[in-house]
């Protein structure tokens, strides 16, 4: 029987070897080491690892090319920027997918969008299956490790039921203007543990409809329009549940009009800038505490949005605008402080690079990702396939030979496929595809095998996800509230 390969790379699976031995696996014997994972985990690491406390922010619908230190023309996020100078910044971080849910799923069990196979929870109205029960989560291997773990979030897309709440002592949806309040007080009740914390931090301060937040903050960057906008926001701030107010902004713009695009884009702006703000009382909370020079601090997104640059708003496809997000990582003090990563690196990877820093033994047999602990290290290795998956993991985007692939069926009369220049085209205007057949050929069988081998993968996890999940009024309301369901 052939082994199962768990490390995916530029051509494929192929067989990853580890200090401590190989990572190759029977088939038959694939679920049962992974359920031996933990406590594995718990048993070799708990001792080796370092006391570093650890926060994850991760700032839902952020664009990495809308924040000052990534070259945007304004100034949206300073607390941002100058926590740069003192991170390691990432400028091509991509996604796994343009979605809340899978791209979190991904974040926290180093896996693919099609192998974890978790769509939006907003997409399953019936019912929801988590993540299966063969696939660890980082949060799980943080507290078979001695972690203290929270979780404060912003509801809707990452609830607990679809697994993101395996691991955690607490984890639980709380307001944007109380995250930080919130998070303070549980710091200080649990200060006489001398665990280490895990902490991760999720809002939706930038998600549409582009209106949370003082006003002062939201208008900031809509110079002439203020008494019209002003008008707008307080009529939608009128409305209690918040999906109304997605329907109700959205009939004020025509996204087709760039006159319209530019507003909605101001707008958006002061979302990140009201996002910025939000993040400097983050880390004073930190610093009062004493957690912040010590501490692993890391702040990324989940996806992008877009405002018509492939023809279309929001977050749902595959192209640059919705993938690429920012990630920064500030060392235990202020270590590798201001150095940038020009290369590619999956977000999916990030978990495997902090247990290698941390020297957390074994990692996950589930867990795909790999370590880009060596771009920061300049030692070894790094040279992943960067994979983006579609909404429900049928469709793959994929980097390779200097070109970008997408399967993206934008229009159903055209072509679905699009190539992209890397160098030449950075923000994917102009589609190769029928200038380029033989590179088009060679990339759609690739992006098949892609599919193939993750499908293979997904194979073995299925079916081993335990019972499915309703979802009761509590959660559709929240998910009403966030704009997901009507």
């Amino acid at each position: 029987m052939p082994p199962v390969i768990l490390a995916v790379g530029k051509k494929g699976f192929h067989i990853r070897p580890r200090k401590s031995g190989s990572r190759t696996l029977l088939i038959a014997t694939l679920a049962f080491h992974v359920l031996l994972c933990l406590p594995s985990c718990r048993r070799e690491g708990a001792d080796a690892a370092p006391k570093v406390p650890i926060v994850l922010l991760s700032i839902d619908t952020l664009r990495a090319d809308h924040l000052a230190c990534y070259g945007y023309g304004l100034e949206t996020s300073p607390s941002i920027d100058r926590f740069a100078g003192e991170s390691v910044l990432f400028e091509n971080a991509i996604s796994p997918s343009p979605l809340t849910t899978p791209a979190h799923v991904s974040l926290f069990t180093a896996t693919t969008p099609v192998v974890h196979g978790r769509t939006n929870i907003s997409d399953n109205r019936k019912g929801y299956e988590p993540f299966p029960a063969g696939i660890t989560s980082a949060a799980e291997v943080l507290k078979a490790n001695g972690y203290i773990t929270i979780g404060l979030h912003g509801g809707g897309n990452v609830e607990g039921l679809c697994g993101l709440n395996r691991g955690f002592d607490y984890y639980a949806p709380v307001p944007d203007e109380s995250l930080n309040s919130r998070l303070a007080k549980l710091i200080q009740s649990l200060r006489t543990s001398t665990s280490p914390f895990f902490i991760f931090l999720h809002h939706y301060v930038c998600h549409d409809p582009y209106t949370k937040g003082p006003k002062d903050l939201r208008l900031r960057f809509t110079e002439g329009w203020e008494e019209e906008l002003t008008s707008i926001v307080d009529e939608l701030e009128g409305l209690d549940v918040f999906a109304r107010k997605s329907r109700r902004f959205w009939k004020h713009f025509d996204i087709k009009n760039p006159a319209d695009r530019e507003l909605v884009r101001a707008l958006y702006d002061g979302g990140v800038l009201y996002s910025d703000s939000l993040f400097a009382e983050t880390l004073d909370v930190l610093k009062r505490e004493g957690l912040y020079e010590d501490a692993l601090i890391i702040v990324l997104s989940d996806h992008g949005e877009e405002f018509f640059e492939h023809g279309g708003k929001l977050h749902v496809r595959l192209f640059i605008e919705t993938l690429h997000v920012p990630l920064l990582i500030k060392f235990p003090d202020k270590k590798f402080g201001g150095r940038r990563v020009l290369e590619d690196v999956r977000t999916f990877d990030l978990f495997p690079t902090v247990f290698e820093y941390l020297k957390i033994k074994p990692v996950p047999v589930s867990f795909q990702g790999l370590s880009f602990l060596p771009l920061i290290l300049d030692k070894g290795t790094y040279d992943p396939l960067i994979m983006s998956f579609s909404r429900f993991g049928n469709r793959v985007r994929f980097h390779g030979q200097g070109f970008i692939f997408a399967h993206e069926p934008v229009n159903t009369d055209k072509v679905p496929y699009w190539v992209f220049d890397r160098k030449s085209d950075p923000r994917e205007k102009v589609n190769l595809a029928d200038k380029k057949p033989e590179l088009l050929k060679r990339m759609e069988y690739r992006s098949r095998e892609i599919m193939r081998e993750q499908q293979q993968l997904a194979f073995h996890f299925r079916d081993k996800s335990g019972s499915r999940v309703e979802l009761d009024e509590r959660v559709i309301e929240r998910l009403r509230a966030l704009g997901y369901l009507k």
